[in-house]
């Protein structure tokens, strides 16, 4: 086997841990390090490789900048793009090209140069790729570390990889699942929290442990402090025990959401559910009373004789993938406000690709009806989960529905709902900030 032991740090910036990171190296002699990296330029659509000849990067040390420099190992660069290519995984080669396109830089992060440029003084020769995260959902970034390993093994370089993590709501729990090897409590877990900030933080320890599936791998803790959360995790990968099924597999199936959809008894979500499947996989909207027609009395009342403003979620295994709505209704019931919004969400966020079919098995949708909207009259009323926030400065307003991921003190849901508004808070003596209590029903 090729691919020998993964690293997984969530401080690199440590001296003591690039230390004892360095030193593992030296003692390893790995030809070729591949770096998941989370820094710099990031792309929504897919991960990115690093395409160059050689990997530069600039140090901060205390007798100045320092120069890094690694040859690429164009090899396994190669190995990826053709594995990648086979299955099917959204990625972009950032060549010269591209990354002046784009406007990014190929120059690795600070951070990661000071870690290379100290593993360079105990061992020079290697060579590295750098692949950095995307906008992708979690599952993906794991399954694209199953095609990773499948192109280390392609070629017949000793690999080694290390990749970084970071989060400022450190989770306990993490640091039980990663010890005792339980990744698929882990992935459970960061799946059912809907948590983007948590959710970016960790998309490269998932793609390095997606390296690992249908692998036995022994867990060693490389370092820890004692006194935060800290920790190096070293993973040896046990090449005479693999198995022919792994974990990605069981995830997908579990996640797989396509069996039930049509039998939901809630009526709200079967309409999201077949106006999604209609309009992507025959390109035609759905008729409301097209889908009543053999419908019950009372669920035809509740879509046709209620008329209230509506939001439309879109998850993909834990990643939100699209959301649209509007406080008050702009059509003449519920139902046109479902099929109405489900579209919208699924074709025109422009923060997203639209839908494809490929992706329908793996949607989750999340429906708020707006209860009622209460202005604020203390902050002590705020509570994220059990209110949304409405923020309004002159001409801008910002909405965040209730119980967000990743959102769970009025802080940050203050602060959450002032940028998605672009609401400028230092200026609120100069134009006042008003806030409004966002009841909703949700329905999931």
């Amino acid at each position: 086997m090729n691919l020998k032991g993964i690293l997984i740090t969530d401080n690199p910036g440590n001296p003591q841990h690039i230390q004892s990171i360095s030193k593992l190296m030296l003692k390893e002699k790995p030809q070729t390090i591949l770096l998941i990296s989370r820094g710099g330029d990031i792309f929504n659509d897919g991960i990115s490789l690093n395409y160059a000849l050689k990997t530069v990067g600039e140090t901060l040390e205390s007798d100045g900048r320092k120069t890094f420099t690694a040859p690429t190992d164009m090899e396994l660069l190669g190995h990826l793009r053709y594995r990648l290519t086979e299955d099917h995984h959204e990625f972009i080669a950032v060549n010269d090209r591209i990354a002046e396109e784009y406007g990014v830089s190929r120059r690795l992060d600070q951070l990661y140069a000071s870690l290379m440029k100290d593993i360079q003084k105990y061992h020079p020769d290697f060579k590295m790729v750098e692949l950095k995260i995307s906008g992708q959902n979690p599952l993906e970034h794991y399954a694209i570390g199953t095609t990773v390993r499948r192109a280390i093994e392609s070629g017949d370089q000793s690999v080694w990889i290390i990749a970084e993590s970071y989060t400022d709501q450190p989770l306990p729990q993490f640091k039980g699942l990663l010890e005792e090897n339980k990744f698929e409590a882990f992935l459970n877990l960061i799946i059912e929290k809907k948590n983007p900030d948590l959710n970016f933080a960790i998309k490269g320890i998932l793609m390095a442990l997606g390296a690992t599936d249908a692998v036995q791998v022994q867990t060693t803790s490389l370092i820890q402090d004692p006194q935060s959360f800290c920790i190096t995790y070293r993973y040896d990968l046990e090449s005479d025990s693999t198995t022919e099924s792994g974990l990605l597999k069981k995830i997908k199936e579990q996640y797989d959401y396509s069996s039930n959809r049509n039998e939901h008894q809630n009526i709200y979500l079967n309409l999201a559910w077949q106006t999604l499947e209609k309009i992507i996989k025959s390109k035609r909207r759905l008729f409301l009373n097209d889908y009543l027609e053999d419908k019950s009395k009372e669920d035809q009342e509740k879509l046709v004789e209620i008329q209230k403003g509506i939001f439309v979620t879109l998850y993909e295994y834990g990643e939100l993938r699209g959301c649209m709505g509007t406080l008050y209704p702009v059509t003449e019931n519920l139902g046109e406000e479902i099929i109405r919004n489900t579209i919208e969400s699924a074709l025109n966020d422009t923060r997203f690709t639209p839908i494809e079919e490929k992706d329908l098995s793996n949607l989750e949708i999340v429906i708020d009806i707006i209860d009622e909207i209460v202005p604020l009259q203390d902050l002590t009323q705020i509570d994220p989960k059990r209110f949304g926030l409405i923020a309004e400065q002159g001409l801008s307003k910002g909405i965040l529905l209730p119980d967000l991921g990743g959102i769970d003190t009025a802080e940050q849901q203050i602060n959450h709902v002032c940028r998605v508004g672009g609401i400028l808070k230092e200026n609120q003596d100069i134009e006042p900030i008003y806030y409004s209590l966002l009841k909703t029903i949700k329905i999931k």
